[in-house]
């Protein structure tokens, strides 16, 4: 009866462990399953081998073996129980792992994982973001070769504080370096985890480079909106109050006209008509530099790289006559830096600025006039310095404006600085006056950016 139920209980195990060794082949069975298995079998051929060789010491102790066996056999069973439930969790755990090595696999955004300074684990996006293979990145960089050397010190700080649990999880930008050299703005989440029992960090990256230059885009539109509605408001006003002191003085004259027509009186009326054209003048006049104001937006010709030199030859010559009806001292420096700019308006700036200085030249002192250039942080300054009038601080900033003249004596209509200041910011440029006051003469500079990398390097 004993051995009926040995052999019986052998004969299962024996097909079961054959059931289990084929599984395990196929890697269906996890190897904590299959070991416990695999001792029951043993132990089972060990009783058939009793019972068919009649091994004297064993076979003498029957009742000892059914005693033993009756206790063995319920503990085989609970292992065999517990193997199919541990298989079962690692089947579990395994798909659970595909579906999420499928999710990050095809995931829109970079995934990574930082341990001991290394990456541990990324995903191809991430490895795309950086110009890089998989590869490469796992078994050739570290999270410093991606990053720019000036953000580092932050981005190490960061994962320290993540590593070491002081914030959970952080989000924030930094510039990064593609393998071809190119910075790039990226976006990260982190988080604490453990990856095999030790600290780690998990989180996921999102290139944000173009987002970053729309937004840089968007903010300069909006300061040039700024701009350019400010500048709108203060040439409403000058518009509205300089057009409207000729529009005063002819239906002023026009009254007049009209008693003088009445009383016949021919002198009167010829003054009259002479104020009314002089005024019709001055309006037109002003509607003209108004329209060139507007046009400056739009540049005449492409910028092209221009020889300041010959440019202020040729400004020269045509300013030749007024020069030389005033006794100035004329001085050029050679070899002025080449500007990328609109030609035709950029002769318009140095034709206005030489002759703002010969006009309001030195009456005390023998007038001078020095048209030069300076390095200064990286760029070039050029400008027209004179010994005159010179320009008290206060209204240094002013003088830009639309019809500003601080001699109202003065000939012209107070416009030409506010076109030259137009045609400079329309190039991207700079221009300021320095004067330490008034009769201490003036400095007008200007500073243009240079030629566009992508433009030949060809210059004339």
């Amino acid at each position: 009866m004993i051995i009926g139920r040995i052999d019986m209980v052998t004969v299962l195990c024996l097909l079961a462990a054959l059931v289990l060794v084929i599984r395990r082949g196929r890697r269906e069975l996890s190897r904590d399953a299959f070991y416990p298995f695999l001792l029951f079998l043993v132990f089972c051929l060990l009783v058939q081998l009793s019972n068919v060789l009649e091994w004297t010491q064993i076979t003498t102790s029957l009742d000892t073996l059914e005693d033993f066996t009756e206790i063995l056999l319920p503990i085989f069973l609970l292992f065999f129980l517990y193997a199919f439930q541990q298989n079962h969790i690692q089947n579990e755990l395994r798909q659970s792992e595909q579906r999420f090595r499928s999710l990050v696999e095809e995931s829109l955004t970079g995934v990574y994982l930082i341990q001991d300074d290394q990456f541990r684990y990324v995903n191809p996006v991430m490895a795309r973001i950086f110009g890089y293979t998989t590869r490469e990145l796992l078994e050739e960089r570290r999270p410093q070769d991606l990053t720019r050397p000036e953000d580092w010190p932050r981005v190490q700080e960061n994962l320290r504080r993540r590593l070491q649990n002081e914030i959970k999880s952080l989000n924030y930008e930094f510039r990064g370096l593609t393998k071809n050299g190119d910075c790039i703005h990226v976006e990260v989440y982190g988080t604490q985890t453990f990856y095999r029992g030790r600290s780690a960090i998990i989180g996921t990256l999102l290139d944000v480079t173009e987002r970053k230059r729309a937004s840089q885009e968007r903010e300069r539109i909006l300061a040039e909106l700024e701009t350019k509605n400010a500048e709108l408001e203060r040439f409403t006003y000058t518009v509205s109050h300089d057009l409207k002191s000729p529009l005063i003085t002819i239906k002023g004259f026009l009254g007049m006209l009209r008693q003088d027509l009445e009383d016949n009186n021919a002198a009167l009326i010829q003054e009259d008509m002479q104020r009314i054209t002089h005024a019709a003048e001055t309006m037109e006049s002003h509607l003209d530099e108004l329209l060139d104001l507007s046009r400056i937006g739009r540049l005449v010709n492409p910028p092209e790289c221009v020889d300041p030199n010959a440019l202020i030859a040729e400004v020269l010559a045509l300013l030749e006559g007024d020069i030389q009806r005033h006794p100035v001292h004329l001085e050029v420096q050679p070899d002025h830096p080449p500007i990328y700019a609109d030609r035709l308006r950029l002769r318009e700036v140095y034709q206005n600025l030489i002759e703002n200085a010969v006009k309001f030249r030195s009456d005390r002192a023998a007038a001078r006039i020095e048209i030069g250039h300076r390095p200064e942080a990286g760029t070039t300054v050029y400008f027209v310095r004179d010994n005159g009038a010179g320009i008290e601080p206060a209204y240094q900033e002013k003088i830009f404006g639309l019809f500003e003249k601080l001699d109202h004596d003065s000939q012209g209509s107070g416009i030409g600085l506010a076109i030259v200041k137009r045609i400079i910011e329309v190039h991207g440029g700079r221009i300021w006056v320095e004067s330490q006051g008034a009769g201490q003469g003036s400095t007008f500079c200007f500073t243009l950016p240079g030629r566009p990398e992508s433009e030949s390097a060809n210059e004339f």
